[in-house]
């Protein structure tokens, strides 16, 4: 990959940060979080953080909220399902919830669900 295309990347990956700090308690910490691709100009992300998995998305006057949640006692395992141009992040929680978010960042993505599931492996380990 390019010098441009991994300035790119970090700043894209700072940005969706500063966006995920506007929905999230002041002492979360975010572990991965990455950039949804829809057909309006305000894209979701899915992020993971030290207490849940939440997909924020914009509303009006560039306020942010949290579509959907799972805390993280409830995060069962985390998929990627190609799509016909990019692809889906499933986190499936308990009771058969599920928190989804289309993207194209590929990368982004398969990173995000092997840490969501190693997670989830630590913690089933711990119990």
């Amino acid at each position: 990959m390019t010098e441009e295309a991994l300035a790119h990347r970090e700043t894209e990956s700072a940005r969706w940060i500063g966006i995920a700090r506007r929905v999230l308690e002041p002492e979360e910490r975010v572990l991965a979080c990455v950039g949804g691709s829809t057909r309006s100009e305000s894209e979701p992300v899915l992020v993971v953080t030290d207490r849940r998995v939440l997909v924020a998305e914009e509303r009006l006057f560039g306020r942010w909220r949290a579509r959907a949640e799972l805390t993280a006692a409830d995060v069962l395992g985390a998929e990627v399902v190609p799509t016909r141009l990019a692809q889906s992040v499933r986190v499936h929680g308990r009771n058969g919830h599920v928190v989804e978010l289309r993207t194209a960042e590929r990368g982004f993505a398969q990173r995000l669900v092997d840490l969501v599931n190693r997670l989830v492996a630590e913690g089933r380990a711990r119990r």
